[in-house]
């Protein structure tokens, strides 16, 4: 399963809800840069509800680790500025962590090499913190437990002040 097949199975079984502005078809009005899509679902005709966006906001604070934690191997996704210009974000491997003494600030450099890229190096503080790609086991029981968070929520995504009846 690759890591853009994960996220949206994630996000499927997040609460969500027929797109407001396209009516669900995914189109709405056309422009030259981006043809019809629709700017709010971008093109999918379902966005999360106040809930789900609560809940899919925990879960991807399950899914980060400080960057001081980092360890060579780790899977993180790092985003970057090409030669060109262009703005990229990728998942890569981390091949080396370390800190760096010299630095007025203190900054962390995470090495990280992907096969499209090459290598780089990222400079981070140390309590900054990086999305990590986990095992499937380990994503299926951070899900589980945004569902158990999500069924917390009340419609507007706040937390319930009082037990829900079963």
């Amino acid at each position: 399963m690759t890591a853009t097949a994960a996220n949206t199975e994630v996000l499927d079984r997040l609460e969500r809800e027929t797109c407001s502005r396209c009516g669900g078809g995914g189109s709405y009005s056309w422009c030259q840069s981006h043809g019809s899509r629709c700017f709010k679902c971008g093109g999918k005709g379902e966005v999360l509800t106040k809930r789900g966006h609560a809940a899919n906001l925990y879960l991807r604070s399950l899914m980060t680790v400080s960057v001081a934690s980092l360890e060579p191997g780790d899977v993180v996704r790092v985003d970057g500025m090409t030669a060109g210009c262009q703005m990229y974000t990728c998942w890569a491997t981390v091949t080396e962590v370390r800190d760096e003494p010299d630095n007025v600030n203190g900054h962390t450099v995470v090495v990280v090499t992907k096969d499209k890229f090459g290598g780089c190096e990222h400079h981070k503080q140390p309590t900054a913190t990086l999305q990590v790609r986990f095992d499937v086991e380990k994503r299926r029981e951070h899900l589980a437990e945004a569902l158990k968070y999500q069924a917390g929520l009340t419609k507007a995504g706040k937390r319930r002040k009082r037990r829900r009846k079963a």
